[in-house]
């Protein structure tokens, strides 16, 4: 996952965010909060005519940009890591803090699922690889393929990051946009096949959230281009809630049509998350020395919330019995989960071998 802040600014190494980009570490932490939010919230996955159901669509649409925000943090943080370390290095840590832990996790998830008889014992290595390799153990662990994908593609990537070819990543960004986000969305709806050759070969799926991540980080907005970002973001947002509300209503089944972490209403949202992030004055916000050190100290456990929070959302609803359609469940438990883990995650940083499960 993302670094949770990139040394860049330069002067006083006494205050304590001269060394850190304070809204990254902000970022970092409301994506994982925003991450338990989608993930107590399965209610939105199926359609009934009810206010309960409403509710949980809202979550679904206002929290959607949690994923694509973790890949932006991604590029933001690492695309330009050619100006502290090489190639290897940079694929070494990459390997150590978050493919192993992943191995491990999805292994001991394995483990605790078979025991607990949530699943069948696998039949042979094979099994364990495939089971692995695919996220069918944690389902929500699908999010670290499509990350490694990203990371072996870094080094090429890194070449453009220098400042000099910024005018190059944006007509990427913008063709990917355009073919990959607007057209596969927007063509179907209208009843005409997308042709999926037509999708930019270099800028492809996630890549153009890290190349985002990158660029805005880099970029200081006007206010008039600031505000057209947060406008774009809002029509994507009431955009697609209003269209899978209005459609699902009508036909009685659930129309995910605007639903994709690609499509465009999604990179709008994220953009609009990350861009409103960066402009807010963290500084102001966190103004002691501690309250930057703690602020640094959670988003240091947003990998290993993000590793532990199912086994957790198991437990709590075999202890609670809540029904996933209560406001609470919504709300209250993807909080106090949060907390539980965060004290889990610091309390396996402290031993010195089970701390590199979540680096």
């Amino acid at each position: 996952m993302a670094e949770t802040a990139h040394t860049e600014a330069q002067g006083d190494k006494t205050n304590p965010w001269a060394s850190r980009v304070l809204y990254y570490d902000v970022l970092n932490i409301l994506a994982c909060v925003a991450v338990l939010m989608l993930h107590f919230n399965d209610e939105a996955h199926h359609f009934e005519r009810s206010a309960s159901w409403l509710g949980a669509l809202v979550v679904e649409c206002v929290f959607y940009w949690a994923v694509p925000i973790f890949f932006m943090l991604s590029g933001a943080t690492l695309l330009r890591y050619r100006e502290r370390y090489g190639t290897r290095t940079f694929l070494s840590k990459r390997l150590w803090r978050t493919a192993v832990p992943f191995v491990v996790w999805s292994l001991g998830a394995l483990a605790w699922k078979v025991s607990t008889s949530q699943m069948p014992a696998p039949m042979g290595p094979r099994t364990v690889i495939g089971l692995v390799l695919n996220a069918h153990v944690l389902d929500v662990y699908w999010f670290f393929i499509p990350l490694f994908a990203l990371y072996l593609a870094f080094p090429i990537l890194s070449c453009l990051a220098d400042g000099r070819r910024d005018r190059m990543l944006w007509y990427g960004v913008g063709v990917a946009f355009v073919c990959n986000s607007v057209l596969p969305c927007v063509l179907p709806i209208w009843g005409i096949q997308y042709n999926v050759e037509f999708m930019s070969p270099v800028f492809s799926l996630f890549t153009i959230y890290p190349i985002l991540g990158y660029l805005l980080s880099k970029r200081q907005l006007t206010r008039p281009q600031r505000y057209a970002v947060y406008l774009a973001g809002l029509f994507a947002l009431v955009l697609r809630y209003g269209y899978t509300v209005g459609m699902s209503w009508g036909t009685g089944k659930l129309d995910q049509s605007l639903w994709g972490y690609t499509y465009f209403p999604c990179v709008l949202l994220s953009i609009a998350v990350f861009v409103l992030a960066k402009q807010i004055r963290w500084q102001a916000v966190f103004r002691t020395p501690r309250s930057a050190r703690i602020l640094s100290k959670l988003a240091g456990c947003s990998f290993g919330v993000y590793l532990e929070h199912m086994i957790c959302l198991w437990y709590l609803m075999q202890a609670t019995g809540l029904a996933e359609t209560r406001l609470i469940w919504r709300v209250g438990l993807p909080l106090l989960t949060y907390v539980i883990c965060v004290c889990l995650t610091l309390a396996l940083k402290r031993i010195p071998v089970l701390r590199r499960a979540v680096p």
